[in-house]
Parts: C-alpha cells; structure tokens; sequence
C-alpha cells in the first residue's frame, strides 16, 4: 500500500502533514513518488482567501477525474470552513486542523491535535532552516478571517521543549530557525507565559544560530519591541514578518487590528536602521478602503521600504464580520490600486498577486506591464 501527499496549505499546517505521515508509515504504507502510484491521496487545503477556496475545489475535482478508483482524503482548512461546498463534489473522509478521526480506518489508530505537539519541527531543505510551530490556534478575532474557527484553541509548545530541540539541532549543524503559528505573537498565554519570555530564554542558549519570526501581529511587535531590539543587536533575529494589512488607522480600526499607525510607523523604522529583513502583508480593497486610506498604505509602505510585500485582495469569508460590511470595492478598483503600487515604485511579490489577479479578473497581460520595474 502506498500513500502520496499533495499539499496546498500553509506552512503552519505541515506539523499535521508530517504526523500524518509519521502514523501511515508506521502502518507499513510506503510514501510514493507521484499521485499515480499510490493507492491513497491526502490532499492538504487552504481556504484562507476566495482564490485558495477555488482552486483547491478545482484540484479536488480534478484529482477525483483522475484517479476515481483510490482513496482521497480532503484534510486541512476548506473542509472545516466550506463543508457544504466541499460536499457538493466530495464525499469522502475528511479532516480538519482539529479532527483528524477519519483516518483511523486507514491507520487504525487515532492522531489527535495534542500530537501535532510531537513534531519538533519541519526541516526546510531548499531555506536550509528548521521550521518551528510554536502556537496552533489564534485568539485574535480579525474580521476578515475566519481561518480561527477552523485552527481551533491556542496550544504553545512549553518553552523547555522548543529550547530543547534548537540546541539538538545546533549540535547537529542546524544554524537557522523560522517560528511560525496561527497565532504567533499570542504564544504562550494558554501556558501562563508568553513571547518575551520564550525569546529571552532562546537569547540565552550558548549557541551560534539565528531565529526569523512570522506573522508577528504588530501590536505585539510594539509591545515586545525592546526585546525584538535586544535580539537583533545580539546578532540572533535576522527576520520579521509582520503583516500591517493596512496604513490607514480607520480601516485597521474596522479589521479590529487598532493600532497606534505613527508609532508603529517609527518602529518598524527603528527596526529596519539595524539591518535585519522585514516583511509584510497588506489587504487591498477591505469594505469602506478609500482612495485617501489606501494611499495611507501606500505613504507606509513608502516609509518603511519592506523587503517583501504581499498583497491580499479582499474576499468575503464565510461568516465573519467583514462579509457583511456595506461599502465593498470592485475588483476593478482593486486592480487600479495594484497598479498604484507598481507605479509608486513599491516592490511586492509579484506570482501571489499574479496568482489572485490570474484567477480573479483574468487580466494577467494587462496587470504584466506595470510589474516590469
């Protein structure tokens, strides 16, 4: 018996993939190099956007069509998120980031949430890095997102066993760290600890390494900031992520992220002076985003000069407060703000935003000439 995986998810759900894969090896099913040769396909979903909702639906079908005599197995966001959809062309086992019984006929054991916590990491081979989800699950209640209702509770790694292994991987010549989570500036509040505490215990391990830190939501950037500061001057912290999602304080006040904008402004200046990376997300387009808020994105991201700029055009979610805002904006203004960005001179990854664009308007040629900066 063989197994093939096939994901489309995020890196914060490749805990699940490996225990899974952990669990089918055990059970004596061989990992197989391509989807044809095996007898049971795991695809991995991400339904964080309408775009990732589509196309996973789209390679559901397709895989169906093609391989209609093995067993498929639909796990990740969109079956937690879509149900009903995903019902009307699937009717197969699923699993989601909190339920992943539907395997027990497959490996005749039961993988729970709670195990995700064995995985210590997941070797990045291409980065050269170890990826370590410190945080499954998110407290924050953005109200474009409803990937919370699907990752379920907050669940921290004790600081002990994420210290414990990066001085494992350290004598074994692994220099470079990633912690990532759904919630990763709220690590530790279900272990009555939190993020300084864990970044100042990992400070003081007698090792030569580097961490990046992902998806650092920005109030917990300010209000950690003299201990993101402490890391960079130690030589330690070499990246941040921290996704602004907007320049504008009304429409950050609407996406219930309120923040101080100057004073996140100044510190994300400060930060960028000692030479470390700092990348972002944005969302364009969100409900009531006026030409004057989104030039205030645009004014941000002037300032700071982000290393790497992901868009994110807004898409509805199912059952979350933003999808029933008035006040939407055409994906044709969307577009024209896009293009805004290129001729601003702002640097921002082109294949996502081509990925959404390619998808949504079908406009990639036209979208092309204001890429070529």
């Amino acid at each position: 018996m063989h197994y093939f995986v096939e994901t489309q998810a995020c890196p914060r759900r490749l805990d699940e993939v490996q225990k899974i894969e952990e669990e089918l090896v055990k059970n004596n099913i061989t990992k197989a190099e391509t989807m044809n040769q095996a007898e049971i396909i795991i695809y991995y979903t991400c339904s964080v956007t309408q775009t990732a909702v589509d196309r996973a639906m789209s390679r559901i079908e397709d895989i169906l069509e093609n391989h209609p005599d093995k067993k498929v197995v639909v796990c990740g966001c969109l079956p937690a998120m879509e149900l009903e959809k995903l019902r009307k062309i699937y009717s197969g086992p699923i699993c989601t980031p909190t339920n992943f019984s539907a395997l027990s006929d497959i490996i005749h054991s039961t993988i729970c949430r709670e195990d995700m916590q064995q995985v210590n990491g997941i070797y990045d081979q291409k980065q050269q890095q170890m990826n370590i989800i410190i945080v499954k699950g998110c407290i924050r209640r953005c109200s474009y997102c409803a990937i919370y209702k699907s990752v379920g509770p907050l669940m921290s790694k004790p600081i002990e066993k994420i210290v414990s292994f990066i001085q494992e991987c350290c004598e074994k010549g692994i220099k470079k760290f990633n912690f990532q989570g759904d919630s990763v500036g709220d690590y530790g509040v279900d272990l009555q600890t939190n993020l300084r505490q864990l970044l100042m215990r990992i400070n003081s391990i007698p090792s030569d390494f580097q961490i990046f830190i992902e998806d650092l939501h920005p109030v917990i950037f300010l209000k950690y900031y003299d201990c993101f500061e402490k890391l960079i001057l130690a030589g330690r912290c070499k990246q941040l992520m921290i996704p602004i999602q907007s320049g504008s304080a009304a429409v950050l006040s609407k996406m219930n992220r309120p923040i101080d904008v100057e004073e996140l402004r100044k510190k994300l200046l400060s930060v960028k002076k000692l030479g470390i990376r700092v990348d972002t997300d944005i969302i364009v387009g969100f409900p009531g985003e006026t030409e004057k808020d989104f030039d205030e994105t645009v004014r941000m991201l002037k300032d700071v000069q982000f290393d790497n700029i992901t868009i994110n055009l807004f898409s509805d979610r199912p059952n979350t407060e933003a999808s029933l805002m008035e006040g939407k904006v055409s994906p044709k203004i969307m577009l024209k703000r896009c293009m805004k960005l290129s001729e601003q001179g702002i640097r921002f990854d082109k294949d996502m935003l081509d990925y959404q664009l390619g998808h949504e308007f079908r406009l990639r040629k036209e979208l092309r000439k204001y890429q070529d900066m």
